[in-house]
């Protein structure tokens, strides 16, 4: 996993600072389930993800776990409080086996000071990531077929058309029974805008989410 440094964005770094990232990395797997780290632990590391991806999930007022997020391989940074201090925010699950590199946040933090493309690569995150809160805030006052259609769009952002979830997790992500989940992607797959198969969705005509 230390090819982590040949992608962005550390491959534009000097030599010696991808000498010190790489002496200082912890490779880590962590098989579907796994937590990387809990909400209200102490943030000290940040986790980029190599393979895989991870569902952050915040406890809401009435004990249930709620996702809020998912991060893949394309989003790279897990735990982005982490560069800002305090506490995770939510706790970070495997979806399904990830295998990533913790790195020692005190490191980045001078990288960033020293390399600008590293600290502008982190606030785009840190936007994106933002975006998709406030996404998710705004459509949790929407019918549940428009928050799951808003759901999937999301998910192909970063998977494109087949889209490694099952209902239950769209379930998670929506906030509605899995029951609902499943009721609502049935009549979908009915309509043709997607099929769903096990552990998967695929969408097929992605366009008439926008009407769901």
């Amino acid at each position: 996993m230390k090819d982590f440094l040949n992608h962005e964005p550390f491959r534009h770094l000097p030599a010696q600072a991808r000498r010190r990232l790489e002496a200082e990395a912890e490779e880590k797997q962590f098989p579907a389930g796994g937590v990387l780290f809990r909400e209200g632990d102490p943030a000290e590391k940040l986790w980029l993800i190599c393979s895989g991806w991870v569902r952050l999930v915040r406890r809401v007022a009435d004990g249930q776990n709620l996702t809020i997020d998912l991060v893949t391989s394309k989003d790279r940074f897990c735990g982005l409080t982490a560069l800002t201090g305090g506490r995770f925010m939510a706790t970070a699950v495997a979806g399904v086996p990830v295998a990533g590199v913790c790195l020692p946040v005190p490191t980045l933090v001078n990288l960033m000071q020293d390399h600008a493309e590293l600290a502008g690569f982190a606030a785009r995150l840190f936007d994106q990531r933002y975006s998709h809160l406030v996404a998710a805030y705004t459509h949790s006052f929407a019918s549940v077929p428009q928050r799951l259609a808003a759901v999937l769009l999301r998910l192909k952002e970063d998977f494109g058309s087949t889209i490694p979830v099952t209902r239950r997790e769209l379930a998670q992500m929506t906030g509605t029974t899995v029951e609902t989940a499943i009721r609502i992607t049935r009549s979908m797959q009915q309509e043709g805008i997607l099929q769903a198969g096990r552990g998967r969705i695929r969408l097929l005509r992605p366009g008439l989410l926008n009407h769901s």
